[in-house]
C-alpha cells in the first residue's frame, strides 16, 4: 500500500510490515518501520480497512482470508 511518498510491504501474511520513503529510497533498502511507527500504523490501518471492504464485497468470489 502506498500513501504519498510512503509505502508498506510485507512478503507474506505472517511477516512484519516494512515501511519505505520512496522519495528518499527508491530501491526500498532502508526499512523505516521502527523509526516511524505512526506512519506505519496509519498505512496498516488503511490496508486493513481496504482488505475488509474486499472481503465483504458480495460481488467477489475469492476470499482473502
Amino acid at each position: 500500500m502506498r500513501q504519498g511518498n510512503y509505502k508498506i510491504v510485507r512478503r507474506a501474511n505472517k511477516e512484519a510490515w516494512q515501511l519505505f520513503d520512496l522519495s528518499q529510497d527508491i530501491g526500498e533498502s532502508n526499512d523505516l518501520a521502527a523509526a516511524k511507527p505512526d506512519v506505519l500504523q496509519s498505512l496498516m490501518a488503511r490496508f486493513s480497512n481496504w482488505q475488509k471492504s474486499i472481503e465483504n464485497d458480495p460481488k467477489r468470489s475469492v476470499s482473502l482470508r
